[in-house]
């Protein structure tokens, strides 16, 4: 259930956010980057912790890019928002069971 839902939900933001005036089929990092600062407002958050989320985000943000260190396809964003779930790490669990198990 959470699979389909994720999905589901990752596909209207990845459309929410690929708003540039290109509408290119990819979230660029600064589509991506003006929607979470506009969220972030809440005045208990530290400076600190906001660098940090940063940081964590962009991190997450190049482990999923793939093809343009820049901006995410619908597939590498799934990945970026939900890495549960996300077909190469699913693949990549697969590939280290069977050599597991062989």
């Amino acid at each position: 259930m959470l699979n389909r839902r994720a999905i589901r939900d990752n596909f209207r933001l990845f459309l929410s956010l690929d708003k540039a005036a290109n509408h290119n089929g990819q979230v660029e990092w600064q589509e991506w980057l003006d929607s979470f600062t506009s969220k972030q407002k809440d005045p208990s958050l530290t400076e600190r912790r906001r660098r940090e989320m940063m940081a964590a985000a962009k991190a997450a943000w190049r482990e999923s890019a793939r093809s343009n260190p820049e901006a995410l396809n619908i597939d590498e964003f799934l990945s970026f928002t939900h890495p549960e779930v996300s077909h190469s790490l699913r693949l990549q669990v697969k590939i280290l069971f069977w050599n597991d198990s062989s």
